[in-house]
């Protein structure tokens, strides 16, 4: 049978639901039933240092040589653990990736069709070898800023983005319709010019460049936002139609670069056709000529934004790290590292 690290945080919105109502977390519980002499399950939250009691598991971990990790958490905490597997692991080959769902915001695991975790877990480990699994490998970036943080990740941004993710944390436990409720309101603002509008069309001088296939790039403007992704979903859900914004990496060493400069009013009026993935352009008022809407458009091999003030980023909508604000003037964006993920294919 295959061999199984599972990591679980005591203090994740789920885990801590357990705790509130039954005194106990009956997901662990669950969790170490199922993994059984099959593995071991590691428990983090309990010590003061989070990271340096979770790195002290995942060493231990990586000396057991696990045919698989699981992932109990979401997209930050799957960002998290990956880094330190990576930085960690020994072997040449990293070990598949399985992810339990139990974050506020799933977009891998939707992406991978995982829908009842427990029993996609317990199949797993019923799984005799390895070679067994089904698996997708998908690019995970490296995302390092001045700090010296590296953070494994699908998705990478400053600007707009943080911003919105700002505004919807605020009431993080209503998901997408929070995040439907504030792009609604800011819609109407943008049509007055109202106080809430203006909280989002904010700009900052950067200088972005980066590495593409057959060409480079190299712009100084103040964006409205710089985004990086691997995946082509955005965790929209699955009732509505599937953006197609971004595009997945063609190859594993690529990631889809998006810069936009334009104001925020300009970019709503754009949005359906940008969604669908059209190639849109407006004329520029100052100079009367035709520009794309989305001033970087494409697959890049490594993209660096700097700045001369501290701008905020999120990874894996993730907003700080460590407890502290992800903060920076100089963003290090690469292809990272291939993981094979296991899907729910049993």
């Amino acid at each position: 049978m295959v061999y199984v690290a599972l990591f679980t945080n005591s203090k994740s919105g789920k885990n801590k639901l357990d705790l509130k109502r039954y005194g106990e977390s009956r997901r662990i519980n669950r969790l170490k039933r199922i993994i059984g002499d099959n593995g071991e399950v590691h428990v983090t939250g309990k010590a003061k240092d989070y990271m340096g009691d979770l790195e002290g598991k995942v060493i231990d971990a990586c000396k057991h040589n696990p045919d698989a990790v699981a992932i109990d958490g979401g997209d930050g905490t799957l960002s998290t653990v990956m880094s330190m597997v990576s930085k960690h692991w020994k072997g040449d080959e990293l070990p598949f990736i399985a992810i339990v769902k139990g974050g506020t915001f799933e977009v891998l695991a939707n992406r991978l069709h995982i829908d009842d975790s427990f029993k996609y877990l317990e199949n797993i480990v019923r799984t005799q070898y390895a070679d067994d699994f089904t698996v997708e490998g998908i690019n995970m970036m490296s995302v390092k800023d001045d700090s010296k943080n590296e953070h494994l990740c699908f998705s990478a941004g400053t600007g707009f983005p943080v911003l919105l993710l700002e505004e919807q944390y605020k009431k993080k436990h209503l998901k997408y319709l929070r995040a439907g409720l504030v792009i609604l309101r800011m819609l109407g603002s943008a049509i007055i010019d109202g106080s809430y509008y203006k909280r989002f069309d904010k700009h900052e001088r950067m200088i972005v460049s980066g590495r593409g296939h057959t060409s480079n790039i190299m712009e100084e403007e103040d964006w409205l936002s710089v985004m990086a992704q691997s995946i082509e979903s955005i965790s929209v859900p699955k009732i509505l139609p599937q953006p197609k914004l971004f595009r997945k990496a063609e190859t594993g060493n690529r990631f889809h670069g998006i810069g936009v400069s334009i104001p925020l009013r300009k970019l709503l009026q754009y949005a359906p056709a940008i969604y669908e993935g059209d190639s849109v352009f407006y004329r520029d008022d100052n100079t009367s000529k035709t520009r794309p809407v989305l001033e970087i458009d494409r697959q890049l091999k490594d993209m660096l934004i700097q700045s001369e003030e501290p701008f905020r980023y999120q990874f894996n909508g993730e907003l700080s790290y460590n407890h502290k604000p992800c903060e920076t003037r100089e963003l290090e964006i690469t292809s990272g590292r291939v993981f094979s993920f296991i899907k729910d294919d049993f």
